[in-house]
C-alpha cells in the first residue's frame, strides 16, 4: 500500500506522508451514520486506531480537529514503534 497506491487508486509517497510514515491518515465522513472517522492505518491497510466525531451539533469544527490531532498523535506513536522495530507500542 505504500510507497505506491491506496485502494482507492490514489499514490501515497513517503516524502508526502511525513512523520507517520509508513502510517497513512485517513479521514472519511459518513451522511448516513451522521459521523466523520479519523483513521490510521498500517502498511497492510488495516486499521490500527479510528476515532469518531458528529457532524451536526455544537463545536463540530473543534470536534473535527480533535479527532484529527488525536489520530495524527497515534499515527506519530506508531511509526516511531515501526523505526524501533517494536511491536509493543502499537
Amino acid at each position: 500500500m505504500f510507497q505506491g497506491h491506496a485502494a482507492d487508486g490514489s499514490s501515497i509517497q513517503k516524502h508526502s506522508c511525513g512523520s507517520h510514515y509508513p502510517f497513512v491518515f485517513v479521514v472519511h465522513e459518513v451522511e448516513r451514520t451522521g459521523c466523520g472517522y479519523a483513521e490510521v492505518r498500517d502498511p497492510a491497510g488495516r486499521i490500527r486506531y479510528s476515532t469518531a466525531w458528529r457532524l451536526e451539533g455544537p463545536n463540530v469544527k473543534e470536534q473535527r480537529l480533535l479527532a484529527y490531532e488525536r489520530a495524527l498523535e497515534r499515527a506519530d506513536v506508531l511509526a516511531q514503534a515501526h523505526r524501533m522495530g517494536s511491536e509493543s507500542l502499537q
